[in-house]
Formats: structure tokens, C-alpha cells, sequence
């Protein structure tokens, strides 16, 4: 745990206004066990929802592991408009 961190919201959890949903892109993933094993589920289970359902929950839950590490406060840069108006419509609703 820090006092203030830094944090770059990339382009591997994101917004997407069209669906009204958050996505997440395994392409931009850079943590190649997790990409892997995504990819082997999506594989031999199909691009179902409840699959696209269980990989969103795990890359939420490392998103949220990163955004609450510091005690005082965290800046968050964002690669995407849309998202960044999701999460602060989310942080300050």
C-alpha cells in the first residue's frame, strides 16, 4: 500500500456506449498467463455470455485490487473518453 498512486487505465477494461456495457479487450491484455487462459475458455467454451460474464468479473477484480491500493488518493490517467465518463459517473454517483 502506498499514500498516492499513479494508475493508466488502458485499453483492456473499457466503456462501450453502444452495448451500454463494460468490455474488456484481450488483445491489450499484457498478462500473458491470464490472456491465455482466457483465450483457452473462450476456445473450448464459445463467446457465450456467461463466459464473457466470468473473464469481465476477473478483470474487474484486478482492476479493483489496483484502485484501492493507495491510502490517500490515486490520479488515473484514461486511454478512452467514454470510459472515463463511466467511472467517474460510477465514483461520484
Amino acid at each position: 500500500d502506498y499514500d498516492y498512486t499513479r494508475f493508466i487505465w488502458f485499453k483492456d477494461l473499457y466503456w462501450d456506449d453502444s452495448q451500454d456495457r463494460w468490455m474488456f479487450n484481450l488483445e491489450a491484455v499484457k498478462d500473458h498467463t491470464f490472456k491465455k487462459e482466457a483465450e483457452k475458455l473462450i476456445h473450448e467454451n464459445g463467446s457465450s455470455k456467461d463466459v464473457v460474464d466470468f473473464i469481465l468479473n476477473i478483470v474487474f477484480n484486478q482492476y479493483y485490487v489496483l484502485l484501492t491500493r493507495a491510502r490517500k488518493g490515486i490520479y488515473i490517467w484514461f486511454d478512452d473518453e467514454a470510459t472515463k465518463k463511466k467511472f467517474n459517473s460510477i465514483v461520484k454517483g
